[in-house]
């Protein structure tokens, strides 16, 4: 701490602008980041760390907040702020009792034949 408080505001200044150039792990991926974005802007870090495992094999063991904070990196570069898509969603009418059916798979059979023909 004290050596931050030793520092003059021009010090200070260039050692967060050589801090915010240094390399980054997840780099060489920044070009498929990109990509995704620009065609989907509502995807989450979460989607992008999944996706980039799947598409590559090599890609470094890093957390969800390595992928967090370089996905921001990459939007904040690019101006690709995320777009939230608004759900449409309604409250269904309410219906009298005994005419609501709950079905589940867990409670499904089914006959498989062969096929004819």
């Amino acid at each position: 701490m004290s050596k931050y408080l030793s520092m003059s505001e021009q010090d200070y200044g260039l050692m967060l602008e050589s801090q915010s150039d240094r390399n980054k792990v997840l780099s060489p991926y920044e070009s498929f980041v990109k990509s995704r974005l620009e065609k989907f802007r509502d995807t989450p870090a979460a989607q992008m760390h999944d996706w980039l495992k799947e598409h590559y094999q090599d890609l470094p063991k890093v957390s969800q907040k390595t992928v967090f904070n370089f996905v921001s990196w990459v939007r904040r570069k690019y101006n690709l702020p995320s777009i939230k898509i608004p759900r449409e969603y309604e409250m269904v009418e309410e219906l009298p009792m005994g005419n609501r059916l709950r079905w589940t798979l867990a409670n499904t059979t089914c006959a498989i034949r062969p096929a004819t023909g």
